[in-house]
C-alpha cells in the first residue's frame, strides 16, 4: 500500500502516467491484505517484474520511460517474490 501511495504522489508531482501504476499497486495491495490471495500475489509479482524490466530498458536508453531507480525496482521485485512465497506458505499451513 505504501508503494502505491508513493507512486500516486510522484505521479501528481512529476509524471502523471505514474498515477495509474500507483492506483494498480494500491488496489492489489488492499486485495492481498484482505484476502491473502495467491492470485493477487502472483499478479503483483508480474507487475513488479514488468516495472523492473521497464526501469532497466529506460536506464539502457532503449525506451523513454519514467523508471530511473533500478535499486528500488529490484527491491520491489524481491518483495514480490517474498509475497508469493508467503501466500503459498500460508495456504499450505492452513490446510494442516
Amino acid at each position: 500500500m505504501i508503494l502505491g501511495g508513493i507512486q500516486i504522489v510522484v505521479g501528481v508531482l512529476i509524471y502523471l502516467n505514474a498515477i495509474a501504476d500507483g492506483v494498480v499497486y494500491l488496489i492489489l495491495a488492499i486485495l492481498l491484505r484482505k484476502y491473502y490471495s495467491r492470485v493477487v500475489a502472483v499478479i503483483l509479482l508480474l507487475l513488479a517484474f514488468l516495472s523492473m524490466i521497464v526501469t532497466i530498458l529506460t536506464q539502457a536508453g532503449v525506451i523513454d520511460g519514467i523508471g530511473s531507480n533500478i535499486f528500488l525496482a529490484i527491491i520491489v521485485f524481491i518483495i514480490g517474490i517474498r509475497t508469493v512465497y508467503a501466500t503459498f506458505k500460508l495456504k499450505s499451513l492452513s490446510t494442516l
